[in-house]
């Protein structure tokens, strides 16, 4: 197992000694002790005995009437057969998709390599003599062969050849004996990333939602998140099967958390980007909220929510009360990028009348809640997030997501459909 922390020369000392070799390895703690076990069971069974006192599982042993500790036993026992750190990573994450409970996952504990360094090329060259660069999976597949399979997908179909212009190729295919899909790096302008590695496993678990695991494409640490793939898109890695359609279901203003604009004379529009319940981000939407306050006359108004990765009521409440004193009719705008406190607001905000979701899907995200925070894994090169907190009035849409009431086309400016819609 990869068990120390990646350290970085600096240039200095790499000019007095380039035949020092530089090593570069996975860790939190960077001086875990000999005699730990850092076997995969191990790592599992200390995973297994964290998961088991969290609301969601108990919630779990009772809807599967017992049978989720009976599928912690079987990941337990494929864990013994486990000697890759990346195979073990993909086991830890599969057994925390029984517990239903989205915001649950585990992680690499850092980068691989950080963003600076990767721009250096003495540091890369260091980097992709270590164990940090091979932590990731390489296949042996003819990827010339792969690719004219695949180019031959419908855009329809989850198998096909997918760009991130101008970052990467990827090839996804799918492999029966295990009931998941691979994404693998037909070619590649990253330094960090090679042809043939194994960028992500795609493991189906319902309502055409994947859980995502795999390496980061700027500093390949390794991650998990919740995936949807629609009309050929990825929705939150963003690979796309054909790179001249546009995909209109996110945010024409990336860049902006809070913003406002005028659409019309009966017609007005904000951008909700994140519930924050921390400054800078808190104090942002504090103001943004104060300038809203008795300042919505207008007979329609659209609150974006695309892209909000969610927050705290103590962020979202202050909008929701200035929603509810609104007279007019609300527009709401989701898609599967959001998560969390937004689904939960969304939800919420559908309940007081006079309002419409538009879009798509929502994350799915949204029962249970992160208290206590990120810990290691007693080798320290994965963290556990696990939850401790549960919201009984979203159970029914964890895994699920919110449904909009009207779908809208992805091909398509989402507000210029709703205007239409009003018009």
């Amino acid at each position: 197992m990869s068990r120390y922390k990646l350290s970085f020369l600096n240039r200095k000392t790499l000019s007095l000694s380039l035949l020092i070799p530089l090593f570069f390895f996975f860790s939190l703690s960077g001086n875990i002790a000999q005699d730990v076990d850092c076997s995969c069971f191990s790592q599992l069974s200390f995973l297994a005995k964290k998961a088991a006192k969290t609301p969601a599982y108990q919630d779990q042993v009772k809807a599967t009437k017992g049978a989720i500790k009976e599928h912690f036993s079987s990941f337990l026992t494929q864990s013994k057969n486990i000697k890759s750190d990346f195979d073990c990573f993909v086991l830890s994450n599969q057994l925390l998709i029984t517990l239903n409970d989205n915001h649950s996952k585990t992680l690499g504990s850092q980068d691989a390599i950080d963003p600076k360094s990767a721009k250096d090329s003495i540091a890369l060259a260091a980097f992709k003599g270590s164990m940090g660069f091979t932590t990731t999976k390489r296949l042996k597949i003819d990827l010339d062969s792969l690719e004219q399979v695949l180019s031959r997908k419908s855009l329809e179909e989850t198998e096909g050849v997918y760009d991130r212009l101008p970052y990467a190729k990827i090839g996804v295919f799918y492999q029966p004996k295990s009931k998941r899909y691979q994404a693998v790096i037909l070619s590649t302008t990253l330094p960090l990333w090679e042809p043939g590695e194994l960028l992500y496993t795609l493991i189906p678990f319902g309502n055409n939602y994947f859980k995502m695991i795999g390496g980061s494409l700027s500093t390949k640490r390794l991650i998990a998140l919740n995936e949807r793939i629609q009309n050929g898109y990825f929705l939150s890695a963003e690979f796309q099967k054909d790179s001249s359609m546009a995909n209109f279901s996110v945010s024409p203003f990336p860049l902006e958390k809070f913003l406002r604009k005028e659409l019309g004379p009966e017609l007005s529009y904000i951008k909700i980007g994140s519930f924050s319940s921390f400054y800078p981000t808190l104090s942002d939407a504090e103001t943004f909220y104060a300038s809203l306050e008795n300042n919505l006359k207008k007979k329609h108004l659209i609150v974006d929510l695309r892209d909000n990765s969610g927050g705290g009521p103590r962020n979202s409440d202050i909008l929701f009360e200035i929603l509810q004193s609104y007279e007019g009719n609300i527009h709401v705008l989701i898609n599967h990028r959001t998560v969390s406190n937004a689904e939960q607001f969304a939800h919420r905000i559908r309940q007081i009348g006079q309002v419409r979701i538009y879009g798509d899907r929502s994350n799915g995200t949204l029962a249970y809640e992160i208290k206590k925070g990120a810990f290691p894994l007693n080798c320290g090169n994965f963290i556990a997030i696990l939850t401790s907190k549960r919201h009984k009035e979203y159970l029914p849409f964890e895994s699920q997501g919110i449904e909009p009431d009207v779908f809208l086309d992805y091909s398509k400016s989402w507000i210029a459909q709703v205007k239409g819609l009003l018009e």
